[in-house]
């Protein structure tokens, strides 16, 4: 334990050595130190040609992890490489008991990125050779907009959680955003690029402030890549846009719940199917979208099982709207839909306890009465 603390003191030492010798600008560009599995860490130091208050680190391999890193500039650039040395991962808890207790008493302070708790920066762009941001990494930090590279492979559990950043700019076409990775954030807008084809988890957004959301163009099955309750509870979410010449629209299972602003979907005349599948309304339950638009004539619309039945004729939203002697139309004139719901089973939903199927037990908590649709 005592040599432990020894080599962090003359790593620490040697750092600040180099700050104070630096032609009185007590500045550094972060010698080749390479020490596996411990902390370094700088302040007053440049790095490819820009300075930084401080910085926190550690090795991993031969590439690094940053775990803090502060300016005074309005804009926070994390670098690709720090002395020769490829940054590849952001932030997160470490396997090393010291590591991890540093980790979370600066996160706790306030934020590993801000100087100090008033700190609100106008941009924080993370270069490109970075492929992982940690859990809980950007946790409560403020920034107007944050850019992500195109290397980026995944944002993981929480990362982004309770941040308060207004738009988030996201390059990679196959970044994997993990469960509950923008929850509870200020975030207003997330723009995907063309042809997105990263998975996004259950819980994704949950309780964030989105208002607009541009829904991926996927291909292929779309049901391996959104899960379950991404917008839960996002309650000024007020529009969904979705793509043109989709040949399959998948929203998974309690996708709206308590997406109180969000009356409706409407999906272009150019999507070919639409598969809505579990969610939880009713009509005396309208705690998620009522209103399916179909502007085409063409949109194949998949409900949901019930009972067992197999014929997917069940669907719970309160009405569709679509043109006359419409696909839509022609399913809306045979399908059914929760016209009650029982207090309890309500209850239960917004617990998330279960993952209802409204299969085989149901019958005495649940009334299906026939769909509401309208032709335009």
């Amino acid at each position: 334990m005592k040599l432990r603390v020894v080599l962090i003191s003359i790593i620490i030492t040697v750092l600040l050595c180099s700050c104070n010798n630096a032609g009185h600008t007590n500045k550094t560009n972060i010698e080749s130190i390479n020490v596996q599995d411990k902390l370094i860490v700088a302040n007053n130091i440049e790095i490819e040609g820009r300075k930084y208050e401080s910085i926190l680190y550690c090795f991993e391999g031969k590439e690094i992890r940053v775990l803090s890193l502060t300016t005074k500039e309005s804009t926070l650039i994390i670098p690709s490489r720090i002395n020769g040395y490829p940054v590849t991962k952001i932030g997160g808890d470490y396997n090393n008991k010291e590591m991890g207790e540093k980790w979370y008493s600066i996160e706790q302070e306030f934020s590993p990125w801000l100087n100090n708790k008033q700190q609100y920066l106008e941009q924080i762009v993370v270069l490109e050779g970075v492929r992982e941001i940690m859990p809980s990494t950007f946790y409560r930090v403020k920034a107007k907009e944050i850019i992500l590279p195109e290397s980026l492979e995944v944002i993981r559990n929480s990362a982004f959680s309770n941040s308060q950043a207004e738009k988030v700019v996201l390059k990679g076409k196959d970044t994997d955003l993990e469960r509950s990775a923008f929850s509870g954030a200020t975030l207003k807008e997330i723009a995907f690029p063309d042809e997105f084809r990263g998975k996004i988890e259950q819980y994704c957004f949950e309780d964030s402030g989105l208002e607009k959301f541009y829904w991926p163009s996927y291909t292929g099955n779309p049901k391996n890549k959104m899960k379950y309750s991404v917008f839960r509870n996002c309650k000024n979410l007020r529009e969904i846009i979705f793509p043109e010449n989709q040949e399959h629209i998948y929203i998974p299972r309690n996708s709206f719940l308590g997406c109180e602003s969000l009356e409706k979907l409407e999906f272009p005349a150019t999507t070919k199917k639409v598969t809505y599948d579990h969610n939880s309304y009713a009509d005396n339950y309208k705690m998620g979208v009522g209103i399916l638009v179909f502007k085409g004539k063409n949109t194949k619309v998949v409900g949901c099982e019930y009972d067992g039945q197999g014929d997917y004729k069940f669907i719970t939203v309160s009405k569709i709207v679509a043109p006359k002697d419409s696909k839509a139309i022609k399913f809306a004139k045979g399908a059914l839909k929760i016209g009650y719901m029982a207090k309890w089973l309500q209850e239960d939903i917004e617990a998330g306890n279960p993952q209802y199927n409204y299969s085989e037990g149901y019958e005495p908590y649940i009334k299906l009465v026939s769909l509401d649709y309208k032709e335009i």
